[in-house]
């Protein structure tokens, strides 16, 4: 979704994306699962003959807003964006009736996940877990390099429009 708004000299671009995919995997399939990573993991070697499937369920959330005056020839823009991803082995039971087409889950166990989260282009929260092993991460400041508006629209692009004899700048 997006936004559009003008109010006097200023005007505002708002967007908002929430998507999500859900991969359930059962039996032999033709191409790897991302379970045989895990087949020799020392945790996992006992158990992992127990799996008959592999799910991943992952989800990604942002928003981002730009904020221009035309009379100023001012500029500033924010944003926030999540993914959070699980990796699971899975086991399956018995078809509920004889309409089920796929074989019902009895259980799962969560082989990986992980949380990022960044807020104006500085990651603000990094969670990572291999099967029970939390994994950290360190992420230096990124002294805006990648700001999201640059200083202008211009800026951005390499060209753009002049105002008042002059370029437009954030």
């Amino acid at each position: 979704m997006s936004i559009y708004a003008t109010d006097a000299d200023n005007f505002t671009i708002s967007a908002t994306v929430n998507r999500g995919k859900t991969v359930e995997v059962f039996g032999e399939p033709v191409f790897p699962s991302g379970l045989e990573s895990f087949s020799t993991a020392a945790q996992l070697h006992a158990i992992y003959p127990s799996f008959q499937g592999a799910s991943l369920i992952t989800t990604q959330n942002g928003t981002a807003t730009y904020v221009a005056n035309t009379t100023s020839s001012t500029s500033s823009s924010y944003g926030t964006t999540e993914q959070d991803m699980v990796f699971a082995g899975i086991r399956v039971g018995p078809s509920q009736s004889a309409q089920d087409y796929f074989p019902a889950i009895s259980g799962s166990m969560e082989l990986y996940h992980r949380y990022v989260q960044a807020v104006n282009s500085t990651v603000a929260q990094d969670e990572e877990q291999l099967i029970d092993t939390i994994i950290s991460h360190r992420h230096p400041d990124m002294e805006n390099i990648y700001d999201f508006a640059v200083s202008s629209i211009k800026g951005m692009i390499g060209h753009g429009p002049k105002a008042k004899g002059h370029d437009i700048h954030g």
